[in-house]
């Protein structure tokens, strides 16, 4: 895992209220956090901002005037590769290929490149909003086949590494409908710093990360959202499409 300096991080910390027994944990997170020991006290000076709770459950994350929390399950990881390559996600990332490597640029809560690993790529899972980070860091710590980097993945793009696969995943622009997105969704909208990726935004992404995949470039979107330019083919759900660009 990529050593992160915390003097990179130029913003206050994040509240962090702990359980007694995950006191001894709270160093991987004094770097960005203030903490504070649980009691209804703390909680109630807290309510009004974006808060981490470490408890038994994991790392959990409220926003302003919530009071449960959001955890990143691996239910949905899990039950994902029970479907094996069947999936759209396997299917449009790794193909027929026995091993992959990939990088995850916009990973957010590592959904998508958690699901990839267990199928058996290595991934490179790369986010730069520090809340994100550590929330994805709790759920992909100590995997095998899993590095994470707190970094900005143009910069990343622009270096000279290269991957098999590049997923792209951007921030979509806002639905046009009445139903509220998931909550994940939701607290990666609430907590993002950037805004949602412009079509012009995307076209340039794509040309970058084709230049550090040795395979292909793999771009999310919705399925009623226009293609962002022609891709080889495209792989699609009743939801998602993932077009791939090969190299």
């Amino acid at each position: 895992m990529e050593k992160i300096d915390a003097h990179r991080v130029k913003q206050r910390k994040i509240p962090l209220l702990f359980a007694p027994e995950r006191f001894d944990d709270l160093e991987d997170y004094l770097p960005w956090c203030e903490v504070y020991e649980l009691d209804q006290e703390a909680e109630l000076e807290l309510q009004s901002e974006v808060r981490l709770l470490l408890d038994g459950r994991g790392l959990g994350i409220a926003l302003p005037r919530q009071k449960s929390y959001f955890y990143v399950s691996s239910i949905d990881i899990q039950e994902r590769i029970k479907a094996g390559r069947r999936g759209e996600l396997a299917r449009a990332c790794l193909g027929n290929k026995d091993s992959m490597l990939v990088l995850d640029a916009f990973a957010g809560f590592g959904v998508d490149g958690l699901t990839l690993a267990g199928l058996g790529a290595d991934v490179t899972l790369v986010e730069k909003n520090v809340l994100v980070w550590l929330m994805l860091r709790s759920i992909a710590w100590g995997h095998p086949r899993v590095a994470i980097h707190f970094a900005d993945s143009v910069e990343l793009l622009q270096s000279e590494k290269n991957w098999d696969v590049v997923y792209l995943d951007p921030m979509f622009l806002p639905a046009k409908k009445s139903a509220l997105p998931k909550r994940d969704l939701q607290i990666l909208r609430e907590i993002s710093d950037v805004a949602p990726s412009s079509k012009k935004f995307l076209e340039q992404l794509i040309e970058i990360a084709k230049g550090s995949a040795r395979d292909r470039v793999v771009l999310k979107r919705r399925k009623n959202d226009p293609e962002v330019a022609k891709p080889n083919f495209s792989i699609c759900s009743k939801a998602i499409c993932f077009d791939v660009f090969l190299s």
